[in-house]
């Protein structure tokens, strides 16, 4: 299943190809797949949880009055380009751009605030600028903007409202929102596989094609998509969150945006989103690869047991180190406490860490302590008995994390059952010492399913990551199944 979400934007896109002619037969239903693709994202986020910044009103000011300025510089040249390029500027960003934030060590909080507020953004000034620039311009003004009002508004902004009425009058749903995750993903692909379709059939079916434009507005969206990565970049450091503020500008709704493209604008422009869908894959999958060599080469190696940044220094003595050298392993004890390892107990100037992956534990230290700032910092690996006898924590055994005998499930996803984002923490590592350390595994179906068996009680759990989105396998949970359940899916006679 997870190497099918991984090719499900490729098979979507010709899969509307091949089947165009059938496509506008299903274009009636892109309302409603846009609109409950809103509202199974929206679902999964908290009023408390939506902040304002003063970067978000900069990066939606660059958003609306960016999208102005470049059809203002197009339209004399080409109007059509202009509306094509227009359109990959306005569109809200995605719903899915939080996970891509997430995956890249961004603030997940600020992209979900952003995602909402694009989009309330949008829904506003659409039928405002479509009324002006849009195939509706040869209509009264008043008329345009409350037909479009009436089209795009229920699509954008009722989602909200009723996701935000859901969790107020039901609270319970949002525990059935959490475990249906996926959803969203398949109406995507569904919307994705229509548009596409419809985009291609007219394109082969136009009578006076222009491919001049049609690879003019292909290769503008490609500048501009890099130019808003660069600029939200750019303008997140000063506010300390470049990552966020790159995919805030970059990272698009491109359904919704062919969609309006085809309804309010020269059909044609909808070769502009249609091809940032390319572009922005191209960006994701750069910074997704990027950060993996990255923390390929700062994770810490199981044959590593000391990480010094001591260099060769009058005042430290005579080290292997230069100056240059220390400087780099300084920048990667930086990057191990703040971006991977976890902090387990304080003691003054000396912090206990552990490697989330292989469980060993890692004592942070400033041997070079009289030295101003403290000195070179030095990470030190702890065997279990050190870590017991020095910081009295007992490693291998911790009675209150094996599972209680009234738990049933043991979830990690924050918005099952509105977990902050510390408490979901605690609960993913929980999983991850019970599997390491306490639970018996008996089979193994795949990366994403499990049978574990707790060695006391004897009860069996099983693995899965329910609540998996476009990348990555999401968050894990282990769930108590009888034993008539373990003899009929697995296979397996309980002892």
């Amino acid at each position: 299943m997870q190497k099918f979400k991984n090719y499900m934007l490729p098979v979507a896109m010709i899969v509307g190809a091949l089947g165009r002619s059938w496509m506008a037969e299903a274009a009636f239903l892109m309302p409603w797949l846009l609109f409950f693709m809103l509202l199974f994202s929206f679902a999964r986020i908290a009023p408390r949880e939506v902040t304002f910044t003063r970067l978000h009103v900069l990066l939606l000011s660059i958003q609306l009055f960016g999208s102005l300025l470049v059809y203002a510089a197009l339209r004399g040249w080409n109007p059509v380009v202009a509306e094509g390029v227009f359109i990959c500027v306005l569109a809200p960003t995605a719903t899915a751009s939080a996970v891509i934030t997430g995956l890249l060590g961004g603030s997940v909080g600020f992209m979900t605030s952003y995602v909402l507020t694009s989009n309330v953004m949008v829904s506003v000034a659409a039928p405002v600028l479509f009324s002006h620039i849009g195939i509706n311009g040869d209509l009264p003004f008043w008329e345009s903007v409350w037909t479009i009002c009436g089209e795009v508004m229920p699509i954008l902004l009722l989602p909200l409202a009723a996701a935000w009425l859901i969790r107020w009058l039901w609270p319970r749903a949002q525990g059935w929102f959490g475990r249906m995750s996926q959803v969203p993903l398949y109406l995507w692909a569904i919307s994705l596989t229509i548009v596409t379709g419809r985009t291609v059939d007219f394109l082969i079916e136009q009578e006076n094609p222009d491919y001049w434009v049609e690879l003019s507005i292909a290769g503008i969206t490609m500048i501009i998509c890099f130019l808003q990565f660069l600029a939200g970049r750019r303008l997140g450091r000063r506010y300390g969150d470049r990552i966020s503020g790159g995919q805030a500008l970059m990272q698009k709704n491109t359904v919704l945006a062919i969609w309006m493209s085809q309804i309010y604008l020269n059909p044609v422009a909808s070769v502009g989103p249609g091809a940032y869908i390319l572009w922005q894959n191209i960006l994701n999958s750069w910074q997704l690869w990027r950060k993996g060599r990255q923390e390929t080469k700062m994770k810490i190696k199981p044959t590593e047991t000391v990480i010094d940044s001591t260099y060769n220094h009058w005042w430290f003595g005579n080290n292997h180190l230069t100056p240059e050298e220390g400087k780099e392993v300084s920048k990667r004890i930086h990057w191990l406490r703040f971006h991977y390892l976890k902090e387990v107990f304080v003691n003054g100037w000396e912090i206990l860490y552990q490697d989330p992956e292989d469980f060993r534990y890692w004592e942070l230290t400033y041997p070079h302590g009289d030295y101003h700032g403290g000195g070179p910092p030095s990470l030190r690996y702890l065997t279990d008995e050190e870590v017991l006898t020095k910081y009295k924590i007992s490693p291998r055994y911790i009675p209150e994390l094996r599972p209680k005998q009234e738990e049933t499930v043991i979830d990690s996803y924050e918005l099952t059952e509105n977990l902050s984002l510390i408490e979901a923490d605690k609960i993913y590592f929980r999983i991850r010492w019970l599997r390491q350390y306490y639970l018996k595994k008996i089979v193994v179906v795949s990366e994403e399913e499990m049978l574990y068996r707790d060695p006391e009680d004897r009860r069996y759990w099983e693995l899965s990551y329910p609540h998996g989105y476009l990348y990555g396998m999401g968050s894990p949970l282990l769930r108590y199944i009888t034993d008539e359940e373990v003899e009929a899916k697995y296979h397996v006679k309980p002892k």
